[in-house]
């Protein structure tokens, strides 16, 4: 009997979030989307490719996905060649036809349109993985202008001592070039320094995993956690793009990530409820960003 690989999303889940990943038969494929709480996980959720769903992945790459449509209804989603095609149905005897035939390999296009506007469509049916670590193209891209800055100080200081440029305020240079200097150097000690950082965390989990290094890895709940203070470099015109994050936990216990590890919109993203609202006070760190480095 054939067995596909299906998995289930819920309101509350992420892009590439799935949870009950496994092989299932026709009839244990039937059953889970029997199962699931369709009338209750409608309320106040919007109709998208992401959200209540059931998917299904066949062995050649493909992905069926049964998911919520508007009045009632239920939408058909079939990935292949990493293009969408969608099947609007009225109820779920239909959405077990569908996947019946998904499973046959008798999958009637016709009934399907093909969705023209979907950018990174396979990110919607895959699994992701959710897990993030410092990398050197993010360390670089947050501090792109204060490197841009160090270079120019840079050949500037090197312009004045070979005494191919004029310059009488000589000192005033010299402490601006010291401070850039000194202010980049920090930056990437402290992304060297935190170079093992580890971090797994998704939406609609509640258990998230952080080490400082693989040695130390650890399982905390967002439900335990009682606020996120951020530090970030003041001024609209600051070149400096790195932020700090600590997150409070009702123990005492406090861990402190940066932006380097994972932006502030995927972290927050994850301390949000389905309405975007945030599950947790962030409050604005009173202590300069550069002594949190």
């Amino acid at each position: 009997m054939t067995a596909l690989i299906s998995k289930i999303q819920h309101d509350t889940f992420e892009k590439g979030e799935f949870i009950d990943e496994k092989f299932r038969d026709l009839s244990e494929t039937l059953e889970i989307i029997k199962a699931f709480p369709w009338d209750l996980e409608r309320t106040l959720t919007d109709v998208k490719l992401t959200g209540p769903s059931v998917t299904i992945q066949n062995q050649q790459g493909d992905f069926l996905k049964a998911a919520i449509f508007f009045n009632n209804k239920f939408c058909i989603y079939y990935l292949h060649n990493n293009a969408v095609y969608e099947y609007p149905v009225s109820d779920l005897q239909s959405v077990y036809t569908e996947v019946e035939n998904f499973f046959n390999n008798v999958l009637d296009l016709e009934k399907y349109h093909r969705n023209l506007f979907q950018i990174d469509a396979r990110g919607h049916f895959e699994t992701d993985s959710f897990e993030y670590w410092v990398k050197i193209w993010r360390v670089l891209k947050l501090n792109i202008f204060t490197l841009t800055f160090s270079g120019l100080f840079l050949i500037a200081n090197i312009a004045i001592i070979r005494d191919l440029v004029q310059f009488p305020p000589v000192i005033l240079l010299s402490l601006l070039s010291c401070f850039i200097y000194i202010l980049t150097g920090r930056i990437f000690y402290a992304a060297y320094i935190n170079r093992n950082n580890y971090l797994k965390i998704s939406k609609g989990n509640n258990t998230f995993l952080f080490g400082y290094h693989s040695s130390d890895i650890r399982s905390y709940n967002k439900t335990e956690v009682t606020k996120i203070v951020t530090y970030e470099a003041k001024g609209n015109r600051n070149p400096v793009l790195v932020e700090i994050y600590e997150i409070y936990f009702k123990d005492g216990t406090v861990i402190k990530i940066s932006n380097m590890l994972i932006s502030w919109f995927d972290l927050f993203d994850k301390f949000s409820d389905k309405m975007e609202n945030l599950d947790v006070p962030i409050i604005s760190g009173k202590r300069s960003l550069y002594k949190m480095l």
